[in-house]
Order: C-alpha cells, then structure tokens, then sequence
C-alpha cells in the first residue's frame, strides 16, 4: 500500500474527508524527517544512492553525465525539513 493510500484509509477511519491533496501533502511535509530517518536516509548522499540503485536494476534511466556524486551535499536536511517551516496561524518576528 502506497504512503497515499496508507493515509488515506487513515482519514476514512477518523472519519475525515481527505480530498484536498495539499492536506495530504502538508503533513507528509511535517512527518518527513522521521519518516527518512526511519528509513536510514539522513542526507542527499543517501539519496543518491537509492537513485543510481533504481537505475541498476533497470528502473530508472540515466544519462551519461549522472553521478553519485551531484548528490553530495545538496541542502542539509535540518535546515530544509525543520527550520523556518511554514507552521499555518503561526507568525513569526
């Protein structure tokens, strides 16, 4: 079962309509650093390699310029999934 569809049933237990993708979307935003960590995936390098294993096995295509190395070091995933997150009805100074 996909994340979506994991979700989805989610909100159908609680009895929530989730038919605004953006909902679906902003929580995924909120749960993602757990979710990757959880995962093993704690920065860009990791995703990389997940890439050019996809394209090992034939599911991903690449181009002969592709590296591992384009993603090295890309963002840092504390400053992109935690600081300065959109909180709604939260102002900030």
């Amino acid at each position: 079962m996909s994340d979506f569809a994991t979700l989805e049933e989610a909100f159908q237990r609680i009895g929530r309509p989730d038919d605004r993708y953006h909902e679906r979307g902003y929580l995924f935003g909120l749960l993602a650093p757990t979710v990757l960590g959880h995962w093993g995936i704690a920065a860009t390098e990791d995703l990389g390699r997940i890439v050019f294993t996809l394209i090992d096995v034939g599911l991903l295509a690449s181009q002969p310029t592709d590296k591992l190395q384009d993603f090295e070091r890309v963002y840092e995933f504390d400053e992109v999934f935690r600081a300065g997150y959109p909180w709604p009805g939260v102002e900030r100074g």
